[in-house]
């Protein structure tokens, strides 16, 4: 996670030029509020890797000043293509199962970020 925001614009414009378009974008700014949302996903098989950003900064008054503190947050995260994960041993074993029947790659590290995006 980075929270500087000069290290993660630099980050982020690496990686959006180096890794083309990404499987799954979002992006929702608000430019004049210091706003943004956004989130990319790439599926990168020559490296046999899934590159995921998500950045998120805000604006907010510091209590009943007019002092502006501002928020940055992004998280870079890069893992195994094929990486699956194991539902907790506590879970219920028909709530696993009506979950794969949704969506029987469900525990596919892809499909978990995938659902991170809106539709």
């Amino acid at each position: 996670m980075i929270q500087d925001p000069e290290k993660e614009q630099e980050l982020t414009d690496y990686f959006l030029s180096q890794m083309g378009e990404p499987i799954k974008k979002y992006i929702n700014e608000k430019k004049e509020k210091g706003y943004l949302d956004a989130k990319y996903l790439w599926d990168d098989l020559k490296k046999n890797r899934l590159v995921y950003i998500y950045r998120h900064h805000t604006r907010d008054k510091r209590g009943n000043t007019e002092e502006e503190i501002r928020f940055v947050g992004t998280i870079f995260l890069i893992v195994e293509r094929g990486l699956i994960f194991v539902p907790n041993k506590g879970t219920n074993p028909e709530t696993i199962k009506k979950y794969l029947e949704e969506n029987p790659k469900g525990f596919e590290m892809i499909e978990v970020l995938k659902s991170r995006f809106p539709n």
